[in-house]
């Protein structure tokens, strides 16, 4: 944490709203300087990591002049900030300066996403204008602000669904529209204004056995969302198997994050979440690798009736479950699902699994589901018309 800057007052110094910034650049050496006194104190801390990646890019284009300013004091470098995130230190990007409302419009329109995910885009910049945080002539460069002001509002209210959609919108309209990235300080601000954390979590419901699955795929192609896209696929049994048997996390599913290996015929997933995500898993179904929207899914699976409790993520919790009980040791288990190191034995024992061993796990997936398949069922448990072993045969082997 940076320390504060002071000023004497009769016998003592005093604390003010500004903060020592200590930087050593290659370009003209350490600048030891203090950051001027902050309009709001309460931001103060994100403005101090924004003077600091501002020093940086100066630094990183050698840009000597402006550091000598800087470094002098003839520039303070609040004011350099001021100046840098409105673009006149030439670091600025691609329309910048545009409207923001009227690019991200043009970006929904021309998009091939899905009626309602236009709809939830589009209420998003409709949310902002209601609560006068843009109108039309804001510019892109004042998004960031307009971001943390929203996340304020969102937090007191309890919204944090909402407010962490709004942020992934915002993000991907940067990154992928206007081609920002991490060297960006406008996507770079996005990022700084936090996620809401929920307060409570929703309760997780795995699948236990392959007659919960079967029966939860025949309850879903037989229902249809009250608002989902007329041209949405009608069967979604091959998704919900392929979702079970890969673990893969619905944004790699969502993304089209997969592909088959060609040096060992098993999956791989090109995940990004986190360090891990990128992984090799035993190929048990294929399913062929377009991006496509689960939004008719989760639509589906809230309108059941009777309704059930489980949503996309539990797919994931259920393939965890269902690789531990089939008898696939922790280590490889712990790849399969991308999750990262814990302690130093999973560290040690971590490594990309072989072919043989995709092989062996593979067949060992194979063998539990055929077991549970020919199970039966619970005393009182409602019974299914066709048998869970032909939904094994027909649905989880791979052709």
């Amino acid at each position: 944490m940076p320390s504060r800057g002071r000023i004497r007052k009769g016998e003592r110094w005093v604390q003010v709203g500004s903060y020592t910034i200590d930087i050593v650049t290659k370009t003209v050496g350490r600048i030891f300087k203090a950051s001027g006194v902050f309009p709001q104190q309460r931001n103060a801390l994100e403005m101090v990591k924004d003077i600091k990646l501002m020093v940086k890019d100066l630094d990183a284009l050698r840009d000597a002049v402006r550091l000598t300013l800087i470094k002098s004091g003839k520039v303070r470098l609040l004011d350099a900030l001021v100046d840098y995130q409105k673009g006149r230190l030439n670091f600025i990007e691609a329309n910048i300066n545009d409207p923001f409302k009227t690019l991200f419009t043009q970006w929904v329109e021309q998009s091939g996403l899905s009626p309602s995910t236009k709809r939830n885009r589009f209420g998003l910049v409709k949310r902002l204008e209601t609560l006068s945080m843009i109108d039309a002539d804001t510019p892109v460069r004042d998004i960031p602000d307009v971001m943390r002001r929203l996340r304020a509002k969102y937090a007191s209210e309890g919204k944090a669904e909402m407010y962490n959609q709004a942020r992934t919108h915002i993000l991907v309209f940067l990154r992928h529209h206007l081609g920002y990235d991490e060297e960006s300080h406008v996507f770079r601000r996005v990022v700084q204004v936090p996620r809401i954390k929920p307060t409570t979590k929703r309760a997780h419901h795995p699948l236990s056995t392959v007659h919960d699955l079967a029966d939860l795929v025949k309850r879903i192609n037989s229902t249809r969302g009250p608002n989902e896209n007329p041209d949405a696929p009608t069967d979604y049994r091959s998704w919900l198997v392929f979702l079970v048997l890969t673990g893969m996390r619905p944004t790699e599913f969502n993304r089209g994050l997969w592909e088959r290996d060609k040096a060992t015929g098993h999956l791989r997933i090109k995940g990004v979440k986190t360090a891990n995500a990128s992984r090799l898993i035993p190929h048990v179904k294929w399913l062929p690798p377009a991006a496509r929207s689960p939004h008719g899914l989760h639509q589906r699976l809230e309108a059941l009736d009777p309704p059930t409790p489980v949503r996309a993520r539990d797919f994931r919790r259920t393939a965890s479950i269902w690789f531990e009980e089939a008898g696939i040791p922790r280590s490889r288990l712990s790849y399969y699902m991308g999750h990262g190191t814990r302690d130093m034995t999973a560290l040690y024992q971590q490594r990309e699994p072989t072919k043989s061993d995709l092989d062996e796990d593979r067949q060992r997936l194979l063998d539990w589901l055929s077991a549970q398949s020919k199970a039966p069922r619970k005393k009182g448990e409602r019974t299914w018309s066709s048998r869970a072993e032909d939904f094994v045969q027909e649905l989880i082997l791979d052709s």
